[in-house]
């Protein structure tokens, strides 16, 4: 697309507001990571950023890109595809003739960006690889930033230490763990 002064906003104040409706009201150990970044104030300008790469695809690509970048697993790959994208496009290869197409199949593979001539040819491929970890640690992330968030409701200045008795990794406390956590502490501390 060459403009975007007609195209409407994904990530914008209707969509910050319907954000906060949906997933507000939960405490924040049950929100997705990502849910700061879609919701603050001081994040505008990466919405903003992200709605203008948006526009910039076909809008069945753009809506389906939308829909997954919230989602923790989804969120930096996204980004970095869409970011590879800007990359090209301020590379300057429309001014050389190129053009650039997301997520084109060519012969079964489908790279995320293929350059393309003005004949419509492949002259490039790019294929963004973000190193994530196992589906998993996304949850454990969860896991352990609810504790995180459930000490941080303590009306009090705390530090928690966690220590493995084997030495090794220390696995992530399940949501009631994390409660009698809290409600420990603030036991003790009110009994003191």
């Amino acid at each position: 697309m060459d403009s975007q002064s007609n195209v409407a906003r994904c990530f914008g104040p209707e969509f910050v507001a319907e954000h906060k409706r949906r997933y507000g009201k939960r405490p924040s150990e049950q929100r997705q990571l990502t849910y700061d970044i879609a919701v603050d104030d001081e994040h505008a300008a990466w919405r903003q950023w992200l709605d203008d790469q948006l526009a910039l695809l076909p809008a069945k690509t753009a809506d389906a890109l939308a829909r997954r970048i919230w989602l923790d697993e989804h969120f930096w790959p996204v980004n970095f595809e869409l970011a590879a994208g800007a990359g090209l496009r301020a590379a300057g290869l429309h001014a050389a003739g190129l053009r650039m197409a997301y997520e084109q199949g060519w012969d079964g593979l489908t790279p995320d960006w293929t350059v393309l001539s003005d004949e419509g040819k492949p002259v490039a491929f790019v294929e963004v690889h973000t190193d994530q970890p196992p589906a998993n640690t996304f949850a454990q992330m969860r896991a352990w930033h609810g504790l995180v968030e459930r000490i941080k409701a303590i009306p009090v200045p705390v530090v928690l230490q966690v220590a493995s008795p084997t030495g090794g990794p220390v696995p992530p406390p399940d949501a009631g763990t994390a409660r009698r956590s809290r409600g420990s502490c603030t036991t003790s501390l009110s009994s003191s």
